[in-house]
């Protein structure tokens, strides 16, 4: 990830997640996904696990809003994440269209992340300028 800016010369800090779909020998219909897990069990890295905070999805638009509260040191981390084309759900799923591949035909299919500790709507800005 690098610092890249728009074209009007904000600063984008954002990551783009790309995922390549290659057909066989066979014609193939695929429909890409991108699925956000819920942590589980103990994470033995966090020396205090009780101030760990919690998370939670909220649709925004076509993308994915992920805001993360960590109780200790008290900070709010919100991380936006839109698909190039498709849809998402409210179960942290990012789903492309179904496509229909030839033999050896490529499918590629990205998922714009970004980040902002300031606001939702920083993130959603960000994300939608990457995009452009």
């Amino acid at each position: 990830m690098g610092r890249a800016h728009d074209s009007e010369g904000k600063e984008i800090n954002i990551a783009v997640l790309q995922l390549r779909i290659q057909s066989g020998t066979n014609t193939d219909t695929v429909r890409p996904e991108f699925l956000l897990i819920s942590p589980r069990g103990r994470n033995k890295e966090n020396p205090y696990p009780h101030l760990a905070g919690r998370r939670r999805y909220s649709l925004q638009e076509k993308g994915l809003l992920l805001t993360t509260l960590h109780r200790f040191p008290r900070q709010v981390l919100h991380t936006f994440f839109l698909p190039s084309n498709g849809e998402s759900n409210n179960k942290g799923k990012l789903t492309g269209p179904q496509v229909m591949l030839s033999p050896g035909e490529e499918l590629t299919w990205s998922v714009i992340v970004s980040f902002s500790a300031d606001c939702k709507k920083d993130a959603v800005e960000k994300a939608y300028r990457g995009l452009q």
